[in-house]
């Protein structure tokens, strides 16, 4: 076995972790393991984040799988189904939540920009003030270096 690390060592160390690795690569891993400290703080990780992580059993009607060609009983106050062309209402829904999401952001905008164009306009003020700063300086630097 070789004492480098490599994507199916990562993957045999989760596995392994997991109680998932087949019999017939774990004695080889298990050499593996000896000597590799990555793999050693990936199993001891895992096993840290299992035990903190809470155990959740899934619901019985996950579990079951229903009978293939077995139509579920409809009972007496059950809906009519209809049957929509979902092709269709995708593109019509999405078009929809654009079109409202447009609006609303430029509702927004003309709300702020009358609020905030005086702010804008200080704020591009103190720009150019750092902008004339860092010219002057940069002057300053160039005519040092050449000093020397």
């Amino acid at each position: 076995m070789q004492s480098k690390h490599d994507k199916k060592m990562s993957e045999a160390a989760l596995l392994y972790a997991y109680g998932e690795l087949p019999q017939s690569e774990e004695k080889a891993f298990l050499e593996h393991l000896k000597i590799c400290p990555l793999c050693q703080n990936t199993i001891r990780t895992t096993n840290l984040l299992n035990a903190a992580l809470p155990q959740i059993k899934a619901p019985e009607n996950l579990i079951r799988l229903p009978k293939v060609g077995v139509k579920p009983k409809r009972h007496w106050f059950s809906l009519p189904s209809f049957n929509f062309n979902l092709r269709l209402l995708t593109p019509l829904g999405a078009a929809a939540a654009i079109t409202v999401m447009a609006i609303g952001f430029y509702q927004t905008a003309a709300l702020y920009s009358a609020r905030n164009q005086a702010e804008a306009a200080r704020d591009i003020d103190s720009i150019y003030d750092s902008l004339y700063i860092l010219e002057d300086e940069t002057e300053d630097l160039i005519s040092y270096i050449d000093s020397l």
